[in-house]
């Protein structure tokens, strides 16, 4: 990353030598003594105006500029009952731009902005029907500050700021663009866009006070919107495509006036989802994430693979006149439609209202600690279009899976499968178990049952039953496991199973366990829908053990793994003599051998209590051996000495990746935290791993045994910006955006996870960033506040016009594990933005072995 801070003395020196060198400013007054046209030097006081002349159109003149072509000047005052008409052209302003009356540019044509200080616009009024644009592309030091309402066609900022303040209506506009480098901050305004918003910079509504920004069109974005509490309104009465590969995060989204909206990226609503009037569809395989609730009284629609996930302690409501609609993929291999949530306990994740209606196929309904699908049927409206091959997963123990509250009307449901991970058991819908997978309540028997498919009697209301001809449940599919053993041969395993029945999986898988610690797992085998008698074989390449298992694993479509059955090999002689070799004398040892080529694994080394060094799955890079040589021996030294003994390898002479090896200590190692024990595990005189204890329990590891600086750096990259001086070229990432008002401070926290902190040592803490204020000469100064895990480590102060930073050290002791660092903004009496580049923690770590 290119650090502004670099620039910013250059850039001042450039900026002297600019205005040592530039050409003096002059001035001239229209006063239109021939005709209307801008370019006839004779309507001037002092000739056509140019690049550094600031241009006065007074008031009470009979006639007023026309452009026929480009325009350019420094300052443009245009006066009460002043007008400037555009015609098709554009006007270059490079520094400021002040008008007294709000019609006095008429379009169409362009303002466009070059350069220079704050702006002060007190009204713009382009028509619509002229497609008037207004271009911004100054630098971020100079925010245009459009302190009454716009109206014009096309808003195109292409860097810089531009802040946003609603003094009378929305500002309404043709179609709102901001480049990359631009940045849009709509504080306390509704804004109003006819067409597309096309997003490359920033667009920010924070204030709590703001209203809405309606979209008409598309909303397609590679840039940032930061939402705190202002809703998107999606209301042109068509399509509307969300198309997001920055940063889309919404407050409230809402669909208004029969509009389709397709969200077609990833996305996440920070409040709700209403799709009041119209239809929102999630477009296939994409996931949009709401994190309070979701209000329907149009169409919500989810497609095939799309997912529609609720936050902790949301629901999804369907209301009269509102449809749910969730269809996947008929195909054995499609994908499903599929919703989530993790509503409060004793409410229901996703509720059918009354006169709302719900259309399901081959979908998958998930929430967690909550009961599931409640389905309000009434007499006026079938609340049921379609409801077949839909799986209900997880859901709270003493809760209900679905729910349906009928009308007496028949419903045909068919090919329903119900899962409960919770409980880890299969509940027949029948028996009214622990946890009622289904409840339809009430339920007419004089309709002979036809209505849920089973005989007169069988659907008892009272029992909560129901036939179970179109029901399945429980955790694993309908697979009738016949036989399932594990053959032992010389040269390795082969491990075969029979089915008799079909399923809807997506395959099966064996995995071996040795010592209870998963080994080995063979391919998966695809699901074709097995027919009885079918057998399958896999083959395990190792030797197998005394120790060795293996369990069937049945994998579902969607990822949950069931084992259903388990063997243990019948050993032979062959396989036995190379399966199992004696203890080596001395010190105690301990694994079997093993044939297969070694590979590099990870090392768990630890001592306890009672003396014994552990050497767990032996790393062989890591102890300096070349990953495919054998170790034959491994000794042990203490504090530079060597122990009494050495280890020779097993039955075919050297040690294996996964072979634990344990060393008795001649006496039992200190665990008084104070004092240091130092073992060094060596092979061949190749290599070694020295361990320092810390408590007898915890191990840390380092060659040589030493500390070393480490830094743990925040960075997101959430949010980009141009330079806050003269941003050509100098492009910056920033984290996050603090908004500092005249009267309230703004407030963020940063959680940083730093691992195998030196306990002990000192720790710093470094701040560093961006920032600028409304009103840079008069009220300059920023104050900044920071803490990490609540203890304030440090003020820091800065002019409010360029790049900042500082260290703080951390007093106390720094911990492994998460820190919370905060700043908090104090109030300077102006508008400030603050961007926080990066936090960086300073610390001495030392490696432990895992």
């Amino acid at each position: 990353m290119r650090y502004c801070g670099r620039s910013f003395g250059l850039t001042l020196m450039m900026l002297g030598i600019a205005l040592a060198t530039s050409v003096a400013r002059g001035a001239t007054t229209w006063t239109g003594a021939v005709d209307d046209d801008w370019f006839d030097a004779s309507n001037w006081t002092a000739g056509v105006p140019n690049t550094n002349d600031d241009v006065l159109v007074p008031s009470g003149l009979l006639r007023y500029p026309v452009l026929t072509g480009t325009a350019r000047c420094q300052d443009l005052v245009i006066q009460t009952g002043g007008t400037l008409t555009l015609v098709g052209e554009t006007v270059e302003i490079r520094d400021d731009l002040a008008i007294e009356d709000p019609t006095a540019i008429v379009g169409p044509g362009r303002i466009h902005f070059r350069r220079g200080s704050i702006f002060d616009i007190a009204a713009v009024f382009l028509p619509v029907d002229f497609a008037g644009e207004i271009v911004c592309d100054k630098p971020l030091l100079s925010p245009l500050i459009l302190a009454a309402d716009i109206r014009c066609g096309d808003l195109t900022i292409s860097r810089g700021l531009v802040l946003l303040s609603n003094v009378g209506q929305a500002h309404n506009v043709e179609s709102l663009t901001i480049d990359r480098r631009g940045i849009v901050d709509c504080g306390d305004a509704s804004l109003s866009v006819r067409n597309d918003v096309t997003l490359g910079g920033t667009l920010i509504d924070v204030d709590p006070s703001g209203g809405d920004t309606r979209v008409g069109g598309d909303w397609t974005s590679d840039g940032t919107h930061v939402a705190s509490s202002q809703r998107v309104v999606f209301d042109g009465g068509s399509t509307s495509r969300i198309v997001a590969t920055g940063t889309a995060d919404f407050a409230t989204v809402r669909v208004e006036n029969g509009t389709r909206v397709t969200a077609m990226s990833e996305l996440e609503i920070g409040e709700n989802l209403v799709v009041d009037d119209g239809t929102f569809r999630i477009d296939d395989g994409r996931a949009v994430s709401v994190l309070r609730n979701a209000r329907v009284r149009g169409t919500l629609d989810v497609q095939p693979g799309s997912t529609l996930s609720l936050g902790n302690g949301s629901a999804l409501a369907v209301e009269a006149g509102g449809l749910l609609e969730l269809l996947g993929d008929a195909s054995p291999t499609g994908d499903l439609a599929l919703i989530t949530s993790v509503a409060p306990p004793g409410r229901y994740a996703f509720t059918i209202q009354p006169g709302g209606r719900v259309r399901a196929a081959y979908a998958y309904v998930r929430y967690t600690d909550t009961n599931g699908l409640h389905i309000i049927d009434t007499p006026f409206v079938d609340a049921i279009d379609r409801l077949d091959h839909t799986f209900f997963d997880e859901g709270a123990p003493g809760g209900r899976l679905l729910r349906i509250d009928g009308n007496d009307d028949p419903h045909t449901l068919s090919s329903l499968q119900f899962f409960d991970t919770n409980a880890n058991l299969a509940f027949n819908v029948e028996t009214n178990g622990a946890v009622e997978p289904i409840v339809i309540d009430p339920y007419d028997d004089d309709t002979n049952g036809t209505g849920f498919g089973g005989p007169a009697g069988e659907n008892d209301n009272s029992a909560g039953t129901v036939n179970p001809g179109f029901v399945q449940w429980g955790t694993t599919t309908p697979v009738v496991l016949r036989d399932f053993r594990a053959v032992t041969q010389a040269a390795g395993c082969d491990v075969e199973w029979m089915t008799d029945a079909e399923w809807r999986v997506a395959g099966f898988q064996v995995e071996r366990h040795d010592r209870n610690r998963l080994a080995w797992t063979s391919p998966v085998v695809p699901a074709r829908g097995g027919a009885a008698g079918d057998r399958y074989t896999c083959r395990d390449p190792r030797p197998v053990s005394v120790s060795t298992r293996y369990e069937l694993v049945l994998i579902d479509r969607f990822g949950h793994r069931s084992t259903i059955g388990r063997a243990t090999p019948s050993l032979g002689s062959a396989s036995a003599s190379a399966a199992l070799v004696a203890a080596p004398t001395g010190p105690p040892a301990a694994p079997p051998a093993s044939t297969a080529a070694p590979a590099a694994s990870r090392a768990a080394l630890r001592v306890d209590s009672s003396g014994v060094i552990r050497v767990d799955a032996m790393d062989l890079a890591r102890v300096g051996v070349d990953a495919t040589g054998p170790i034959s021996r491994l000794s042990v030294e203490r504090l530079g000495e060597p122990w009494p003994f050495t280890i020779e390898g097993g039955a075919d002479g050297t040690f294996d990746p996964g072979d634990t090896i344990l060393f008795v200590a001649p006496t039992m190692p200190s665990i008084i935290p104070d004092t240091t024990e130092v073992y060094t595990v060596r092979t061949d005189g190749t290599g070694g791993l020295a361990l320092e204890e810390i408590d007898g329990t915890q191990w840390s590891v380092a060659t040589p045994l030493d500390t070393t600086p480490a830094r743990s750096t925040r960075a997101d990259n959430a949010l980009y910006v141009a330079s806050l001086i003269d941003g050509e070229g100098r492009d910056h990432f920033f984290d996050t955006l603090l908004v500092t008002t005249a009267v309230a401070g703004d407030f963020a926290s940063f959680p940083i996870a730093i691992h195998d902190a030196h306990w002990g040592a000192a720790a710093t803490l470094t701040v560093s960033g961006e920032a600028v204020t409304a009103d840079p000469l008069g009220t300059p100064d920023h104050h900044l506040r920071v803490a990490i895990d609540g203890t304030i480590v440090g003020d820091l102060e800065h002019n409010g016009i360029g790049p900042f930073g500082a260290t703080f050290e951390i007093p106390g002791v720094l911990a492994p594990g998460v820190h919370d660092v905060t700043i908090d903004t104090i109030p300077t009496g102006a508008l400030g933005l603050l961007f926080v580049e990066s936090i960086e923690l300073g610390y001495l770590r030392s490696t432990r072995a895992v």
